[in-house]
């Protein structure tokens, strides 16, 4: 049953400074793939370059400890780069309709599993850095 109200409601203006924030924030959110993508170049770039020189530095240091702790350590290292690198993989979106609900659900998840290879990748890289810091230094 439909009851009818006699209760208005009244909308008021934003101020300029509302919408300039609501602005601020509408762009950071579109902006945020590509923030997680430049985070994942730092990350594969500091990944690699430290790969590179425990390669070059450390051949002695490898075949004197236990073999299968540093292989263990390399793999966790070589995952987190892989990780680092799915994360630039162009995903492809795939909208339902022109809506802008449809655009931005396909948004969220596209950033939601940006962000999950991202926090992967740099967990993988800590837990190598920190094994083969226990190997050495311990």
């Amino acid at each position: 049953m439909y009851m009818e109200t006699s209760e208005t409601t009244s909308a008021v203006k934003a101020t300029p400074a509302e919408k300039s924030w609501l602005e601020h924030l509408r762009k950071t959110e579109q902006e945020t793939p590509n923030r997680i993508e430049d985070a994942a170049k730092f990350l594969a770039t500091m990944i690699s370059v430290s790969f590179s020189l425990f390669v070059a530095i450390g051949k002695d240091a490898i075949t004197n400890t236990g073999d299968t702790q540093v292989k263990f350590c390399v793999i966790l290292w070589l995952a987190s780069l892989a990780l680092a690198f799915f994360v630039l993989y162009p995903f492809r979106y795939r909208v339902f309709g022109e809506s802008a609900q449809s655009i931005k659900a396909v948004h969220r998840k596209i950033v939601i599993v940006k962000r999950t290879l991202l926090i992967l990748s740099a967990l993988c890289f800590f837990l190598a850095l920190m094994l083969l810091g226990a190997l050495f230094f311990f």
